[in-house]
């Protein structure tokens, strides 16, 4: 009985010491990928409006915003407040067979920016302007480390934040093609261990997303 007890314990010993171990040895590979590392988020809905959209902090560290485009007339709304004179936005899709087909566009919804130059699939807050993405004459393609899958960089925008508030990043298709996509925002790589570990976890999450999203 004694014997079985220890034994036991051994093996539940053994199971932590292995969990460590192929914790930190993934954490590794990822660093050792050299992909885009950062802060995973995820879209909760419902966030089709600008009444209900869930508001996050950006500081300097490197953040993600994973969606998905899930119908026609989808419109996802993020709000942002940042603590950074100047931010660069991307917009990345995965590469699957649709992505050459599919027209997500990115814009930044807030006060202080000019009015809209064309026609949006949504209602401007009362006072608030539009700034657009640019569009990248040749995608940047990079390899995920965590979804173990290909994206593009699809448009961009270096915003600077003309007043200390918080502003809207909306996404949507103009062909009206579902789908998943990122937003992500550059900074400074997770220092700490509680930021890397964050960092696993959410990149555990988007490995999990690749293969129960499309």
């Amino acid at each position: 009985m004694i014997n079985f007890v220890r034994s036991k314990r051994l093996s539940f010993f053994v199971v932590i010491f292995l969990s460590i171990m192929t914790f930190f040895l993934v954490g590794l590979a990822f660093f050792l990928l050299r992909g885009p590392l950062h802060m995973a988020s995820f879209e909760k809905e419902p966030n089709d409006n600008f009444i209900h959209s869930r508001s996050y902090v950006i500081n300097e560290i490197s953040s993600g915003w994973y969606g998905m485009l899930s119908h026609k007339q989808d419109v996802d709304i993020f709000s942002f407040r940042f603590h950074e004179p100047t931010v660069h936005i991307s917009l990345a899709l995965p590469i699957t067979d649709t992505t050459d087909i599919r027209g997500v566009s990115a814009v930044v919804v807030g006060p202080g920016l000019p009015p809209p130059s064309q026609t949006l699939p949504f209602s401007l807050p009362e006072g608030d302007g539009v700034m657009t993405f640019d569009v990248l004459k040749k995608p940047i393609s990079f390899f995920h480390p965590f979804s173990f899958r290909s994206w593009t960089h699809k448009t961009e925008l270096t915003f600077e934040p003309p007043k200390d508030d918080f502003y809207f990043v909306v996404i949507y298709d103009r062909f009206g093609e579902t789908g998943q996509y990122a937003v992500l925002i550059d900074g400074k790589e997770p220092g700490s261990f509680q930021k890397f570990f964050s960092l696993v976890i959410g990149g555990i999450h988007v490995f999990l997303q690749s293969f129960f999203v499309y």
